[in-house]
């Protein structure tokens, strides 16, 4: 449910150099980018809550136990799984923060090749180490069951993280 601290700096100072006006949230847990998006690109110019925003945010969560105050940041909130959900429209940005070591190497790929038309680009954080998983509340969503590299999603990616961080963070460009 949570992702690493190392991700959300890199991640955030991506989304404050870029205007996106349309963003996915695959896997949005307590929503935070959402929040963070919300803080950087809306507030500073006085919008502050549903039906003032200019962004649309969107965000899939399978576990809706977690949703409450997110209600107050997307401008939708889908309750399901990656694998079946399929996006009705465009987005500018898909995020896929801390999602996709949850499933398989196999279907991990296929379900991101399968979004990917739906974004013109996929900013995606995943851990650099294989990193056990312990499991408290969604045993069946919070395991880490594959590690992903980014050449296993695209060769021609561009980094945004830093040497240091437990994650590898990279856009990729969509369909």
């Amino acid at each position: 449910m949570t992702s690493s601290p190392d991700s959300v700096s890199p991640i955030v100072w991506h989304l404050k150099k870029n205007e996106y006006g349309k963003v996915f949230d695959v896997g949005m847990g307590y929503g935070k980018y959402g929040f963070l998006i919300r803080e950087y690109k809306e507030t500073p110019y006085g919008r502050f809550k549903l039906g003032d925003f200019k962004i649309r945010i969107d965000g899939l969560e399978p576990f809706h136990q977690a949703i409450t105050f997110q209600k107050q940041i997307y401008d939708n909130i889908f309750f399901n799984n990656i694998e079946s959900f399929t996006p009705f429209i465009n987005y500018d940005l898909m995020l896929w923060i801390d999602v996709l070591e949850h499933m398989d190497k196999d279907i991990a790929i296929e379900q991101f090749n399968r979004y990917r038309p739906f974004a013109k680009k996929h900013l995606i954080a995943t851990p650099k180490d294989f990193i056990r998983q312990e499991l408290h509340v969604n045993e069946h969503y919070d395991q880490h069951r594959a590690l992903i590299k980014p050449h296993m999603i695209d060769r021609n990616f561009e980094r945004l993280d830093a040497k240091d961080i437990s994650n590898n963070i990279y856009l990729v460009n969509g369909g």
